[in-house]
């Protein structure tokens, strides 16, 4: 450009999510380093992280050739935290893969109040993969709603893996779907404790098959950022749990 050669230009943006900034700047090092006219850009966009290849030339075919050069290196270092590329965010994501391999999903919310049923019902056509959810804010509605024992509460506690194991096998069971979430937090701005400080979200998924995982998060960030992260991991676990059910081929 500085000579008036005229450049073509290729470009992608890879979506990520679960990892900050600063680490997905460090696994990607290095990865453009070799390619003439190449750059690398991070843009956070809350709760996730874009990630964006510019790759200039004066022949676009060898802008393009050299962008799936870096496109297989940041895919490696990215790994299982790429979920996708360009356009579509997510939950679109999530519910196309759903629908893609004939699954379908339903959750049971706390802290998150009915954000991930919202969420997976954005794009026209969720119906097909998505039955419903409970929204269970109290131990009372757990119980009512879920069947969730109240010794098990009480010995457990609303926010622990015992209680969101519960309620996603008894979504599983009760929506009759492939895939239940579950999701159970303490979003603030109070309610925490020693062990259990605000930003603490426990969740859950079950399949059809009789697998249970749970995992715990821990975001001391404000009340809204909090239930979004909440709701995006679990359509993470979601989709992680789809995985196991999909047919082979496809990704990202």
């Amino acid at each position: 450009e500085g000579q008036g050669v005229a450049q073509r230009i290729a470009r992608r943006i890879y979506r990520v999510f679960g990892r900050g900034e600063s680490q997905i700047a460090v696994a990607c090092a290095g990865v453009v380093d070799d390619q003439p006219g190449a750059s690398i850009h991070y843009q956070v966009k809350f709760p996730e992280t874009l990630v964006k290849i510019v790759v200039r030339d004066r022949e676009l075919a060898a802008a393009a050739a050299r962008l799936e050069v870096i496109d297989g290196r940041l895919r490696a270092a990215l790994g299982e935290f790429l979920y996708g590329t360009d356009e579509p965010a997510l939950p679109e994501v999530v519910v196309g893969e759903l629908l893609g391999a004939d699954l379908t999903v339903a959750c049971a919310e706390s802290c998150t109040g009915g954000m991930v049923g919202e969420l997976l019902t954005r794009r026209p056509g969720a119906s097909r993969a998505f039955r419903g959810g409970a929204i269970v804010y109290s131990n009372e509605e757990k119980s009512r709603q879920l069947g969730i024992s109240p010794a098990l509460l009480a010995d457990h506690g609303a926010v622990s893996e015992a209680c969101v194991r519960a309620m996603a096998s008894a979504t599983q069971d009760r929506f009759d779907v492939d895939v239940a979430v579950a999701i159970s937090g303490i979003a603030g701005p109070d309610g925490g404790s020693a062990d259990k400080p605000v930003g603490t979200v426990w969740l859950a998924t079950a399949t059809r098959a009789g697998q249970v995982n749970a995992q715990r998060i821990h975001w001391p960030g404000a009340r809204d950022m909090v239930r979004t992260l909440a709701a995006w991991w679990a359509l993470t676990l979601v989709r992680q749990a789809a995985g196991t059910m999909a047919p082979a081929g496809g990704g990202v």
